[in-house]
């Protein structure tokens, strides 16, 4: 495998850069570079190719390299080390002459520059003469000095300059650019790209300009924002761009050609007595990108002169970043390009100023005491490290050159006007000066945000994490007993004990109680300390701390001492103390009422008391009991809240009746029809402020059927506002097909539909109690129907008949409690309401004189008398609360409820309070629930509360083992 090295070479933007640094420039070129280097015999079979020399059909012959060929990974590097060991070798007193080579050497290319011809001209002497003696040819030496080219012999000169004539128009290409010798300018290569307008075509036609000094970066930079744009599409490669992409790179293309006319000039010291006095670093940045301009300001004869030295533009990243962030990027970008201006120019001019548009950046660089985000941290470093707060300056936007190059243009002409910055042509204190602190908004700065850091030292058991990792007591007996049986099998194995027996299989009863032993140990052993070395002590301690139950200490076990030792068996007697607050007691009172069938707590502690005594034990069960989460499945009860307020429109005074109704379906009849039966349902409307009823018939229960019916209540009883209706499967295929009725009739009907429209509103799912009002009044109207029908056999009429016979009786329900007092008004009844109600076309305004208008008054009187009495006497009556008359504590997000559904209590699937809603008492009636099945909106009677989101957060282990 060849392998690439270490990269020597000179970068491209040094070496052009130190090419323009002086007056008198040098191009020459190491003819055959590559194929002077020999490759050692044992590395020559690396480089094997085969090639037929004249007839393919012959035999195929195996060739080997001899020297480094052009393409090699190795050779660059390769060349590169010989070049420079050559020159140390054969000159062994010229410095200045490896101080070229290292870096005025690009590969085989060599671009300097020097302030006077002697220098030049002894350079080109001796580094001809070394270049010989290693074996290598310094050729086709090209020169803007006449002077130099003198000492050169013709053949060795670059082909178009044997003949001296420095003066004749000669563009030479040095690597990227093009050479004008006798101007002595640089102008930029436009290779000539014939691709399609797509991804890729656009990405060739992007590198065909090659600017590695971005001097005209504002015409660049346009390519690189609509080739983003394809990015951002997500194109293909191959895929044709956009029409408004297609036509503006087109625009683009035309433009290139005249980028080749436009050049700079590439000495930016023309004569000896060129004195560079400042160096300014302009910066912005745009929406689209940031820019950077490099100026070097310089005094020749007297006279201010100013020459663009270098630029840089980018593209904003796709990700979204903030203009102050992409301003603070510029400037952090112009510290970097002055520290390589500076390092390969060998320039110290007096000053250094940089200057930008951007208030926060002068902000971010002055201001110490902030504690910026990690992104405008890292960039005020990279400039405080190399600048000081006294060198950055801010310059207005009309002002500042650099603010074309992330905007971007295609103008040729804008790049070719030598007329920015103007103000630079004037002294120093005519320049844009703002001194003063510069105000910034809070909110616009990119702070840190605080954050307190509280360090604390908690001491954990080994054992801790192994209780509380198992839910059960035997469940933590069992990997106890089995840790036990393994070291017993590592002392027989490996420690000698030989007397042991081991066990084999599954566990005995006998290994379960050895690893409740070491349990118990291990609780009293965290509570009350080591017993076993201090006996005498800890009995003491324990006696003056649990007196009455006069404790000793048994086989390391700190157990009960009872007054009936002597006459009753030690399994009575010896009861085990254990603390009240450990996650072992926990362990053992959830064990204990799991086998007692989650009795309550007198069974428990007996149970217990059999063989342990727990101190605060009846607490302690309570506590526990409490916790159950079986026992609050078994013992749930579905959630309540105060009755929610009454509605603004159900208790409003002048409205007529029907305007907000309630719709229910009930059970069907059977009817005779010819030979045969069928079924009729019958569907109730009710007023929901007069609670006033209206019974249509549904032939069958279908969605047709049910909006025959609705439309013939619309008629008689005018449109409504609102319609509330539970989420039966025919009343929600009515919404659907009353929203496809409106749209499909919207042309023909459009206008009286947005004087009057229908609001359609489903109670809540399961919550019949929501639309209460409708199954009471369809309670009383079945007991009517059962009383007229007794057992009849029915036809459409007779039904259609009683039906309404069933409506005029539960309209004359009385509104009102009816007294004996004689002084009471006649009765009010809804019936009184609804039949005074009077036609809304009926015009009163021309006919008062005559008796008709005299009896119309007499019924607006009775209209009106009627609204007072129900106001006054009926809507009192609802004011009060028959039930749920206490406000409940609201569920919250995270709390673990029990839907309740049709099946057992003990099936209810369990779910998490995901969203709630609250009322405008702030009393929450309707919550989202999240289950295993899905998303489910419920009433909060529907619910039972298990376990509470505050509640979970406190610990049944309270204690660290």
């Amino acid at each position: 495998m060849l392998l690439n090295g270490p990269n020597r070479v000179s970068s491209l933007l040094e070496v052009l850069l130190r090419f323009r640094g002086s007056s008198i420039a040098i191009a020459a070129d190491i003819g055959e570079m590559f194929l002077q280097l020999e490759i050692p015999e044992a590395d020559r079979d690396y480089l094997r190719f085969l090639w037929w020399e004249t007839d393919t059909r012959d035999k195929l012959p195996e060739y080997r390299m001899t020297v480094h060929p052009f393409g090699a990974t190795s050779s660059p590097f390769c060349a590169n080390y010989a070049l420079r060991q050559a020159i140390s070798v054969f000159t062994e007193d010229a410095p200045d002459l490896r101080y070229v080579i290292d870096r005025c050497f690009y590969v085989d290319d060599c671009l300097a520059s020097f302030d006077e011809i002697t220098s030049a001209q002894r350079f080109v002497t001796e580094i001809r003469v070394a270049l010989l003696k290693a074996g290598f040819k310094f050729t086709k030496i090209l020169s803007n000095s006449k002077g130099v080219l003198e000492g050169i012999k013709p053949f060795n000169r670059a082909p178009t300059m044997r003949d001296l004539l420095v003066d004749a128009p000669l563009v030479k290409r040095i690597l990227c650019l093009q050479w004008d010798v006798a101007t002595d300018t640089l102008r930029f290569v436009v290779n000539d790209v014939n691709k399609p307008i797509t991804r890729k075509g656009t990405l060739s036609h992007l590198s065909s300009p090659f600017d590695y000094l971005w001097l005209v970066a504002p015409f660049v930079i346009c390519a690189k924002q609509m080739f983003q744009m394809t990015c951002e599409s997500k194109l293909g490669w191959d895929d044709p761009v956009g029409d408004v992409i297609a036509n503006r790179w087109l625009e683009w293309i035309r433009n290139l050609s005249w980028i080749s006319s436009i050049s700079v000039p590439r000495s930016l010291k023309p004569i000896r007595d060129y004195q560079i006095i400042e160096l300014h670093e302009l910066c912005d940045a745009s929406e689209s990108g940031y820019g950077v301009v490099t100026y070097i300001h310089s005094k020749v004869n007297n006279k201010l002169e100013l020459r663009l030295l270098f630029g840089k533009a980018r593209v904003a990243l796709m990700k979204a970043v903030t203009i102050s962030g992409l301003e603070l990027s510029a400037a952090s970008t112009a510290v970097r390009i002055y520290s390589v201006v500076r390092e390969e120019l060998d320039i110290s001019p007096v000053k250094t100023t940089f200057w930008t548009d951007s208030m926060i950046v002068i902000y971010y660089l002055r201001n110490e005491s902030n504690r910026y985000s990690c992104f405008v941290a890292n960039r005020v470093a990279i400039i405080r490290e190399v600048t000081k707060k006294d060198q950055w300056r801010h310059v207005p936007s009309r002002l500042n050159p650099a603010d074309l190059a992330p905007r971007g243009t295609m103008d040729v002409n804008v790049l070719n006007e030598n007329e920015w910055p103007t103000f630079f042509k004037e002294p120093g204190d005519k320049w844009p000066n703002k001194e003063e602190e510069p105000i910034v908004c809070e909110t616009s700065l990119e702070l840190k945000s605080n954050m307190a850091l509280i360090q604390t030292n908690v001491k954990r058991s080994a054992q801790r994490p192994l209780l509380e990792y198992y839910s059960g007591w035997y469940r933590l007996l069992k990997p106890i007993a089995w840790l036990l049986r393994y070291v017993k099998y590592i002392k027989i194995m490996y420690g000698g004990e030989l007397n042991n027996s081991l066990n084999v299989g599954r566990l005995t009863i006998a290994e379960l109680r050895s690893a409740e032993t070491v349990i118990v140990k291990a609780t009293q052993w965290k509570t009350w300390g080591n017993v076993r070395t201090n006996a005498s002590s800890g009995y003491l301690k324990l006696k003056v701390l649990l007196e009455s139950l006069n404790p000793i200490i048994v086989n390391e076990v700190v157990c009960v001492g009872r007054r009936l030792n002597g006459s009753m068996s030690p399994r009575y007697t010896l009861l085990i103390i254990l603390p009240s607050d450990h996650p072992t007691s926990h362990l053992m009172f959830r064990h204990y009422h799991s086998t007692e069938g989650h009795l309550k707590t007198t069974q428990v502690l007996a149970s217990i008391r059999a063989k342990y005594w727990i101190l605060k034990g009846k607490t302690t069960t309570i506590r526990v009991v409490s916790r159950c989460m079986e026992c609050r499945k078994r013992n749930a009860h579905l959630g309540q809240q105060l009755t929610g307020p009454l509605l603004s429109w159900k208790i409003e005074v002048g409205n007529y009746s029907f305007e907000y109704v309630g719709i229910d379906l009930f059970e069907p009849f059977g009817l005779r029809r010819g030979r045969g039966t069928c079924k009729r349902y019958s569907c109730l409307f009710t007023c929901l402020k007069m609670r006033a009823v209206h019974i249509e018939m549904v032939h069958t229960l279908s969605i047709g059927a049910f909006l025959l019916a609705l439309l013939r209540f619309i008629n008689r009883r005018g449109l409504q506002r609102v319609i509330f209706c539970d989420r039966g499967i025919d009343i929600v295929g009515g919404n659907m097909e009353l929203q496809k009725w409106l749209e499909d009739s919207e042309d023909k009907i459009h206008e009286e539909l947005m004087k009057r429209d229908i609001e359609w509103k489903f109670n809540r799912p399961n919550a019949s109690h929501r639309g209460g009002l409708c199954e009471r009044l369809i309670g009383i109207i079945k007991r009517v129907l059962g009383a007229m029908i007794k057992g009849q056999s029915l036809t459409d009429k007779t039904l259609e008949t009683f039906l309404s016979e069933a409506e005029r009786i539960s309209n004359n329900r009385s509104l009102q409690l009816v007294t004996d007092d004689v002084k009471d008004f006649d009765v009010l009844t809804h019936n009184k309401l609804l039949l005074i109600r009077c036609n809304e076309g009926f015009c009163v305004d021309d006919c008062w004189e005559n008796p008709v208008a005299r009896r119309w008054k007499q019924a607006k009187h009775m209209a009106s008398t009627f609204c007072h009495r129900w106001l006054m006497e009926y809507v009192t009556t609802v004011q009060t609360r028959d039930k749920w008359k206490k406000p409940r504590r609201n569920l919250q997000v995270g709390d673990i409820v029990l839907v309740a559904d049709k099946s057992t209590s003990d099936r209810w699937p369990l779910s998490i309070v995901n969203e709630f809603c609250t009322g405008e008492d702030n009393l929450l009636r309707t919550v989202e629930a999240k289950t295993r099945s899905g998303l489910l909106t419920r009433d909060v009677r529907r619910l039972c509360l298990l376990e509470g989101c505050d509640e979970r957060q406190i610990k049944i282990h309270e204690v660290d083992v």
